[in-house]
């Protein structure tokens, strides 16, 4: 699928109340990522490539501009409703947890890929002893 972003523009206010005007952290960006295609945001801290990719994903509202999956205009639409998603680069477990407090997904979508359950299929899924039905 094709992702079109066509002058997108993200503006938030300031967190010094002092100061009136807002600050962009997007400006006029329009940029396609062709379907099939595989694209990396490279910038330095701040120039808004987190915000670009909340914007595609829906989590931010652009102040100006539009998002196209395809043909289809998709800036309004919320992010349950556009089947994309976002995996973080650095997500650190809180420092008073371990890893055996995370749930950990299974390495196979159910119903999928080699690993069956059950008694004949070698995973355990038997009496659990070995030869105790010979």
């Amino acid at each position: 699928m094709k992702v079109r972003l066509e002058h997108l523009t993200k503006r938030f206010p300031n967190r010094n109340k002092k100061i009136k005007t807002e600050v962009t952290a997007v400006s006029d960006f329009t940029f396609e990522i062709p379907d099939g295609k595989l694209i990396g945001l490279l910038g330095p801290s701040g120039c808004g490539k987190s915000t670009v990719l909340n914007l595609i994903c829906g989590l931010e509202k652009p102040t100006e501009g539009r998002i196209f999956f395809g043909d289809d205009d998709v800036t309004e639409l919320p992010p349950e409703n556009r089947g994309v998603g976002l995996v973080f680069q650095n997500c650190p477990l809180p420092p008073s947890d371990g890893a055996a407090e995370h749930p950990v997904p299974p390495s196979e979508p159910e119903g999928r890929g080699p690993a069956r359950q059950g008694p004949d299929a070698g995973d355990g899924g038997g009496s659990g002893k070995a030869g105790a039905d010979q």
